[in-house]
């Protein structure tokens, strides 16, 4: 085997007259050892090809996923009349929840309204001043 070229030589004169053309051997490696190299180069390539395309659908995914927000909120917009969508939502009471504590001034006001209904807010606060002061 001389430059991946088989040689074939005859071995009796009849044969000379037949004589074959020298034929390339290809890519094919001979020995087991090479064909795992070229498998591995050949791996390789495909996995850095394969990464090179998930990058590339990440970065589409992302472009489309702010493209779709772009669009949605651009929807909206149009619909409400608003420039930007509301995510806020109120929420809405537990009935089985329970209530806040009381503080001292809530309380204060409380009594305060029971004894006499005609204060106001104001005429409480100044009272609480005074009581607290």
């Amino acid at each position: 085997i001389i430059n991946n070229i088989q040689l074939t030589m005859p071995n009796t004169r009849s044969s000379i007259s037949g004589r074959e053309v020298l034929q390339p051997l290809g890519n094919i490696p001979t020995t087991p050892g090479r064909q795992v190299k070229a498998l591995k180069s050949e791996l390789e390539k495909k996995e850095s090809e394969n990464d090179t395309l998930k990058n590339n659908i990440a970065d589409l995914t992302k472009a489309l996923d702010s493209l779709n927000l772009v669009k949605e909120k651009a929807a909206y917009a149009i619909d409400s009349g608003s420039t930007a969508p509301k995510d806020i939502k109120k929420k809405t009471k537990d009935p089985d929840a329970p209530d806040p504590a009381m503080s001292a001034y809530r309380f204060f006001s409380d009594e305060m309204k029971k004894n006499d209904s005609s204060k106001a807010g104001k005429e409480l606060q100044l009272l609480w001043k005074e009581c607290k002061g």
